[in-house]
């Protein structure tokens, strides 16, 4: 078993209770998608709908980092996790 944090921000993180940060516990050799899944177990409809599309890729301008690096940089969402990494979660963000 290993033990995730996972920050995320703005809309993300109002639908996760305003929580900064918060662990989850996964099977060894978990991924990224694993542990997004397990969030949306957690929290439901509306964060699946917040950071997947309907192909079940996450949403465009959602961009997530483990432990500060883009995941687009590694294996995506099938980069492995290992006990203590750091996930966060970065809706799109706009203004002008």
């Amino acid at each position: 078993m290993i033990e995730v944090e996972v920050k995320s921000i703005l809309n993300i993180k109002s639908i996760t209770g305003n929580k900064d940060s918060q662990y989850i516990h996964l099977k060894d050799k978990s991924s990224v998608k694993d542990a997004l899944d397990k969030l949306v177990e957690i929290y439901g409809e509306e964060l699946e709908r917040n950071i997947y599309d309907d192909k079940n890729n996450t949403k465009k301008g959602i961009t997530i980092l483990h432990n500060g690096s883009s995941i687009l940089a590694k294996r995506g969402l099938d980069t492995e996790l290992k006990d203590k990494d750091r996930i966060l979660i970065f809706p799109p963000v706009g203004g002008g």
